[in-house]
């Protein structure tokens, strides 16, 4: 079974057949849930920062979450979010799979082997499943979207946006995204073996670049969010 985590301008109006809401409980605390049709197909989704988005990028529980769809038999996530652009080709609007991680963020539990248990290495060359990747191009492609790949997801502490000088470290580091929510995410799905991968939205320049030179425009953020949410639904029903 497959699980869509969705963040930031997503909403819960999602034309799927809502089977029932579920709160899970596990060792890392509760994770609410919704378990989903469409066509006879059986699916989970998870809104990250809650339905009214009142969780901030680094309280969110993402042991939690993970855990719990792993326990409900998730084989694959795919996580949605939206992020802002580094890279010259990417306009607010723009879809994105990336294919490598920066982390930034601190103070995030950031693996299940702690606390008396094994600690375990996990290898982290490629961040993401290929195979989910190659599916969310697929798909992509059976829409009709265009679509950037083999980005870097620059991913910071949040929940404020960054300051231009700290966009321009990122980007001397080879980021071409950034975002606040794919770690520790992604980690922790590597380490109970789901399947993960990410599709990001550009829903703004970063700070100090093109139209976000000297301040982004929160308005307009919540503008091309919106616009994003019909390829979102058009995608889940690709993907399931």
């Amino acid at each position: 079974m497959n699980a869509f985590i969705l963040g930031s301008g997503f909403t819960d109006d999602l034309p799927f057949q809502i089977q029932e809401e579920r709160e899970i409980t596990t060792p890392y605390g509760q994770c609410n849930l919704l378990k989903c049709a469409h066509d006879a197909k059986d699916f989970f989704i998870l809104f990250r920062h809650g339905k009214k988005h009142s969780i901030p990028p680094h309280q969110i529980n993402y042991q939690a979450n993970i855990f719990a769809l792993n326990e409900l038999n998730v084989k694959t996530i795919y996580s949605f979010c939206s992020v802002g652009s580094i890279f010259s080709d990417g306009i607010p609007g723009s879809v994105c799979i990336p294919s490598q991680i920066i982390d930034y963020t601190w103070g995030r539990s950031h693996t299940f082997f702690e606390n008396d248990s094994k600690v375990e290495h996990i290898d982290f060359t490629h961040p993401f499943s290929i195979d989910a990747q190659n599916k969310l191009t697929t798909s992509l492609e059976n829409l009709n979207v265009n679509y950037f790949k083999e980005l870097v997801y620059g991913v910071t502490q949040g929940p404020r946006l960054e300051s231009a000088a700290e966009i321009k470290k990122y980007q001397k580091d080879g980021c071409d995204i950034i975002g606040m929510t794919a770690m520790p995410e992604c980690s922790l799905a590597r380490e109970l073996g789901v399947s993960y991968a990410i599709l990001a939205f550009v829903v703004n320049w970063c700070a100090g670049i093109k139209d976000s030179s000297s301040k982004i425009d929160h308005s307009k953020i919540v503008e091309i969010s919106n616009n994003t949410v019909s390829i979102l639904k058009k995608l889940i029903i690709e993907l399931i």
